[in-house]
């Protein structure tokens, strides 16, 4: 993954397998979602950036 990747996901909306935090201060939220993210079967990594 580029950073050009990187800036691309951050400037499109969230998805079924993309979710943004701003903030470390949402670290509990973020981390449900990559609770959940995982739970979809296709899905086996997940990138914290």
């Amino acid at each position: 993954m580029t950073i050009d990747d990187i800036k691309a996901l951050i400037a499109s909306d969230e998805s079924r397998t993309l979710e943004l935090k701003k903030t470390t201060g949402e670290l509990k939220d973020g981390m449900h979602a990559a609770c959940a993210f995982l739970n979809i079967a296709k899905y086996d990594k997940i990138a914290f950036i």
